[in-house]
């Protein structure tokens, strides 16, 4: 990894777990939310209803709901616990390797 990606991370748990660490992490994880929230009505207005193309939107359409509803729990959590808050909104990125845009279920 970059040494940019250390300090990064460095830089992030520093500001979570001094003073206004919540506030912090609850901006971090809350524009998550918002980003979420973006790409779903993006989703909802760009890609055709029915057809072959059914499986996929509900498989895409499932991965997103759930980064939304993850990046929302993160967001609550971080008003209490900042570092956890944090932890789960950076780990999230793990669903989106696995999310296949060509696999339908």
């Amino acid at each position: 990894l970059q040494p940019a990606v250390w300090i990064n991370g460095a830089h992030r748990i520093a500001t979570v777990t001094g003073e206004g660490g919540s506030a912090a992490a609850v901006l971090y994880s809350g524009t998550f939310v918002l980003l979420s929230t973006s790409f779903l009505i993006l989703f909802y207005s760009a890609t055709p209803r029915g057809g072959e193309a059914a499986a996929k939107r509900k498989h895409i359409e499932r991965a997103y709901w759930v980064g939304f509803t993850v990046y929302t729990a993160a967001t609550l959590i971080a008003w209490f616990y900042p570092l956890i808050g944090t932890a789960i909104s950076s780990l999230l990125w793990i669903q989106w390797i696995w999310l296949d845009y060509g696999k339908a279920e």
